[in-house]
């Protein structure tokens, strides 16, 4: 009954924490978010250096370890003195996850061990924990990366304002001087309330912590743990087993089977890693070096049973510093085999090798889309091809990997949920596909998304700032467990940032859905992103509704015409050049659909990759000046509110027909990042070009100049 009552405790904490996190954010946009000063900084709360109250709530995170909180379960907006209200705290991390049963202490046997903890405020950094188990009961010990808190209670802020001084636990310090906290467990992988009390706001504020048995090492489970060799009866000598390894950007892997070794009763196993960047690997804290012989690294292990996660430690050499990153190797026991690596191959399931690498499938009907494929194999993997990028294989989750693969294919095991999107252009269609939550990492801060599922997701904590595309933050890429890097072209100017995301074993998909020629085919990559999340069949739907939305429009407006209104798109650049769609452009083209002809109507760069170019403003004004309509492409510097804005980007701007005609218009700058909206923005253009005086209130991305 015990667990029972656990879980029903877990799944309300989970309730009430999301229930919370909206609340916050609530209040937070009452209160102003986003205003100069509204943001709370880690000195606000804390009490770092002063200066610190000039940057950035996550520049003074990652300097000071410590800072701004998040809302407690029971808090609302308007919080009681003494305790901190949704506008002082940051959002909440979802700590408690799905199906953790709680571990108590008669579960272990007494001892000392290093144990993980969780703690849903990311300003509330646990860097170590030593968890004591003794007579039916556990304590742990936390040391603090920072020195703003002076105490904690075990309960929530409005339970510590009610309790007297004697249940509080003040810091002690340890010998290298850091803040530690003594505080009881309850149980292992449980959330357990703690809120803690900061020096400077002198406040309450409310975390959840929970503290991991998959970090415990084997000896401390007197029951549930590893099956031992005694218990399987192994015989001292060879073996084979297959191996699972789980951790680190998901994207590592092992040789499986791997050769087992039975001596005096010990395991040892011989881990075959599928990278070359491993320079040694820890088991309970003991170092163990690289074996020779091996084409990538490899150690023997030793393992203290099966059918268990075993915690272990791999010091990565692949980043500009040595990087050390924890993962679990469960050993099966029931697909032991006797023999060593390569005669236990049999052992290995008839579905991995059922089909060869270069098996072919149905190739997947594309109606537009012309920079990329995708091909359905016999065995349920596709296989996507992207021009001049390279393959993917997207294997459906629990599917054994095919062997035999050529080298120039990159596995991509769905599910895939762990994602860095550096392309801006894919979000919309993520957010299409209901697969927002599959990216947790962004290159794009909050303050540059336009699509509201992307702020949202930024501004609960659900999708982390990791840099821009040229300047990733690796060592969050990392910790992060990112599965997959989504890049757009640009990615190419600096290429050795494709190189280190690829060391690091992160696989780099790199996307070029803008250099499709027609707009319907830069919308067809939501088929490639529904293979990607498993949801092809919605892919499929949505690229049909948008299809048949343009419809509306009608086959005799596409295509340039005689008496075709003329159109120019362009913007001026920083250096006074008008930078103009080459006419093979999708936008050319969404121009024509809507029944204009777009000028300039020939360019020497037509053959040229790139979708735009520069023209001097002597020359773009040869070739648009008699243009019908001119339309500003604001989604590089900035909306325009006036016609005088525009003229002092190019006083020359002022003698085009369309300007003195009153035929100027301009894009709102989410137009591009809403890749889902060009059926609206095709609309928007034939609105405009066919109606005599159009309300500005019925378009969805243009607006005119006055």
């Amino acid at each position: 009954m015990r667990t029972e009552c656990e879980k029903m405790r877990v799944g309300e904490l989970k309730k009430r924490w999301k229930l919370l996190a909206a609340a916050a954010l609530l209040a937070a946009f009452a209160a102003g978010c986003g205003a100069p000063g509204s943001a709370v900084t880690a000195a606000d709360e804390a009490g770092a250096d002063a200066a610190a109250g000039t940057r950035t709530e996550a520049a003074a995170e990652r300097e000071t370890g410590q800072g701004a909180d998040m809302p407690s379960h029971g808090q609302s907006s308007q919080a009681a003195d003494g305790l901190a209200d949704a506008s002082e705290t940051a959002s909440p991390l979802d700590v408690v996850e799905d199906g953790m049963t709680p571990v108590y202490a008669d579960e272990l046997a007494d001892g000392v061990y290093p144990v993980e903890v969780d703690s849903s405020s990311s300003m509330f950094k646990i860097t170590e924990c030593s968890l004591t188990v003794s007579d039916g009961q556990m304590e742990a010990v936390m040391t603090m990366g920072g020195k703003g808190y002076l105490k904690v209670f075990m309960g929530t802020g409005e339970e510590a304002l009610k309790a007297s001084e004697d249940e509080f636990i003040p810091y002690e310090e340890n010998e290298t001087g850091a803040h530690t906290f003594r505080v009881p467990v309850e149980a292992l992988d449980m959330g357990i309330d703690c809120s803690a009390f900061s020096k400077n706001k002198e406040k309450w504020y409310d975390r959840i912590l929970v503290f991991r048995s998959d970090s415990l090492p084997a000896g401390a489970f007197l029951s549930g743990g590893p099956v031992t060799a005694k218990e399987l009866s192994l015989k001292d000598g060879s073996y084979t087993a297959e191996v699972i390894v789980e951790g680190g950007s998901g994207r590592a892997s092992v040789q499986s089977p791997a050769s087992i070794r039975v001596e005096d009763g010990k395991v040892w196993a011989t881990i075959v890693w599928s990278s070359s960047n491993y320079d040694y690997m820890k088991v309970d804290g003991v170092k163990y070096d690289l074996l020779e012989g091996y084409e990538t690294s490899a150690f023997e292990i030793p393992v203290a049973g099966f059918d268990w996660k075993l915690p272990v430690t791999a010091d990565t050499v692949a980043m500009s510093q040595p990087h050390e990153i924890g993962y679990t190797l469960t050993f099966d026991s029931e697909s032991l085999t006797v023999g060593d690596a390569a005669a236990g191959e049999h052992a290995v399931s008839d579905q991995t090798r059922a089909v060869p690498a270069d098996a072919l499938g149905q190739n997947t009907g594309l109606s537009y889309a012309d920079q990329f494929s995708i091909e359905t194999r016999e065995d349920g993997c596709s296989l996507i091809t992207i021009r001049d990028e390279g393959k993917f294989l997207v294997v459906p989750e629990n599917q054994p990997i095919p062997r035999g693969l050529s080298e120039d294919v990159t596995v991509l095991q769905r599910p895939l949920d762990h994602i860095y999107l550096a392309a801006t252009s894919a979000m919309d269609l993520f957010a299409g596909l209901d697969g927002v939550g599959n990216i947790t990492l962004s290159g794009t801060d909050v303050s540059g998304w336009y699509i509201g599922e992307a702020r949202k997701a930024m501004e609960r904590g659900k999708m982390k700032y990791a840099g821009k595309y040229s300047a990733p933050d690796y060592e969050l890429i990392l910790s992060d467990g990112c599965d997959l890097a989504i890049e757009s072209t640009m990615i190419h100017h600096t290429p050795e940032v494709k190189e280190q995301l690829e060391r690091l074993e992160i696989p780099v998909l790199v996307e070029r859905s803008s250099y499709e020629s027609h707009p319907l085919g830069r919308l067809e990559w939501v088929k490639l992103y529904g293979v990607l999340l498993g949801k092809e069949a919605e892919a499929e739907a949505i690229f049909e509704e948008q299809e048949s939305r343009l419809r509306q429009i009608g086959s005799a407006t596409e295509g340039e015409r005689e008496d075709a209104p003329t159109v120019a798109f362009f913007y001026i650049t920083s250096t006074g050049a008008a930078n103009v769609r080459k006419p093979g452009d999708y936008v050319a083209k969404m121009i024509e659909m809507a029944g204009g002809a777009y000028v300039p109507g020939s360019s020497s760069e037509h053959e040229n990759a790139l979708s735009t170019m520069n023209m001097q403003m002597e020359a773009f004004y040869a070739a648009a000046c008699d243009a019908d309509y001119l339309i500003y492409n604001s989604t590089i510097d900035g909306e325009l509110s006036s016609l005088k804005e525009l003229f002092q980007k190019s006083p020359l701007l002022a003698d085009f027909k369309a300007v003195r005609e009153g035929h100027v218009w301009c894009t709102g700058r989410s137009m591009f990042q809403e890749t889902m909206g060009v059926g609206d923005m095709i609309l928007d253009i034939h609105r405009m070009l066919t109606e005599e005086d159009p309300d500005p209130d019925d378009f969805t991305y243009l607006y005119p100049l006055k």
